[in-house]
């Protein structure tokens, strides 16, 4: 073993849109610099190992001198794909990745039919020695650039976020679109859980919203208290561990919510059907039922599995549109609702919460995805 790979200290590589690196292996010293020529190629947020090279001096005598480093070894790769447009370079075809860290551009080898023009996905296959350019295959044709639609999957694409699910997710989906309403059924008929059908319930949500995953209850009960139900649906139900879905939404961590459209952590027939709070349809959810009085003091609380049926979906101004008017679908429920919302912010407010009340911003698209 040589003394600079027992030197070498191993950590993530920041890279400059000029291809300067800087590494830092020690929270109390300032980032080693890594000049273009000792980065060994490596691309930014790649895993490296670096080893001190002495001082680094500013061939523009810009800045005064501080220490430098060389990477020794590249040890895994951040990306693997890159979204850019096919350009034509002397009879050679490249893209010039969207990706603003890329430094450099990238040989494309194999076009797979796509059109110089498009943007597309290529996934680096390699980087000769002799060659200041990794190269690459295409991957997949998005469109032509320029067009709304391919520079929004291209956009979705450049971050690493795929609209698409593989193979095995699309298949246990399938199962769940074929078997889901008859589990929940049969789930709901079990006696397992709490049932909250006869309960009257809605979900309140924006107008533009595709999904429902959060609903209320409230009814009064025989001494005049009230029972306010928190539902959220039972994702846990249909997704099991380890399973193809469970994995894909562990990769995923979240859904991504773009100006005009939303790239889900779960297949749709999850995300918009079965596990979507959806009005005369009965649901599984996970409960936090209070019961209230008429101070807004929580008397009791359960927390359980639970079996719903929402009768109303709001959004949020059809519901102040019921408070307004004095009347109209469940506008005693709203009503009760926000007496006792009211009672309790103030107590809140009264202990030293802070209310942070800012506008939501919302974009209008015309017929072609454009904002106006």
């Amino acid at each position: 073993m040589t003394n600079e790979t027992q030197e070498a200290r191993q950590g993530t590589i920041t890279i400059t849109k000029k291809g300067v690196g800087f590494f830092n292996y020690d929270p109390q010293r300032d980032d080693l610099i890594i000049p273009h020529e000792d980065t060994l190629r490596a691309l930014h947020g790649d895993v490296v190992k670096v080893i001190p090279n002495g001082m680094y001096r500013d061939p523009m005598h810009r800045n005064p001198p501080r220490a430098g480093g060389k990477v020794v070894e590249i040890v895994s790769r951040a990306r693997a794909t890159f979204v850019g447009k096919l350009i034509d370079v002397e009879g050679q075809t490249f893209i010039t990745p969207d990706y603003k860290k890329m430094y450099v551009p990238v040989e494309v080898r194999d076009l797979n039919g796509a059109p110089i023009g498009n943007k597309v996905v290529v996934r680096i296959q390699g980087w000769d020695p002799e060659s200041p350019h990794p190269w690459g295959i295409v991957e997949e044709d998005i469109g032509q650039a320029g067009v709304h639609e391919t520079e929004m999957r291209a956009l979705a694409l450049g971050q690493g976020f795929s609209p698409n699910f593989p193979p095995g997710v699309e298949s246990e989906a399938e199962e769940l679109e074929k078997n889901g309403r008859a589990m929940i059924a049969k789930e709901a008929e079990s006696g397992g859980r709490k049932d909250m059908r006869e309960v009257p319930t809605c979900t309140i949500d924006p107008f533009d919203a595709k999904d429902f995953d959060d609903a209320l209850s409230i009814r009064t009960l025989d001494n005049g208290d009230t029972e306010v139900g928190i539902h959220i649906a039972d994702v846990s139900f249909f997704v099991q561990p380890g399973s193809g879905i469970d994995r894909e939404a562990y990769e995923r961590a979240t859904s991504v919510y773009l100006v005009d459209r939303t790239i889900p952590m779960l297949p749709e027939i999850l995300s918009n059907d079965l596990c979507s709070l959806r009005p005369n349809e009965d649901r599984l959810a996970v409960s936090a039922i209070f019961t209230i009085d008429k101070n807004a003091n929580v008397k009791e609380k359960w927390f359980g599995e639970t079996v719903i049926h929402s009768d109303k979906r709001f959004t949020y101004e059809e519901a102040q549109g019921v408070l307004n008017a004095g009347g109209g679908t469940m506008h005693s429920e709203l009503s009760t609702l926000l007496a006792l919302s009211k009672k309790i912010r103030s107590k809140r407010v009264a202990k030293g919460a802070v209310e942070f009340d800012t506008p939501e911003v919302k974009v209008e698209l015309d017929e072609t995805g454009a904002p106006v």
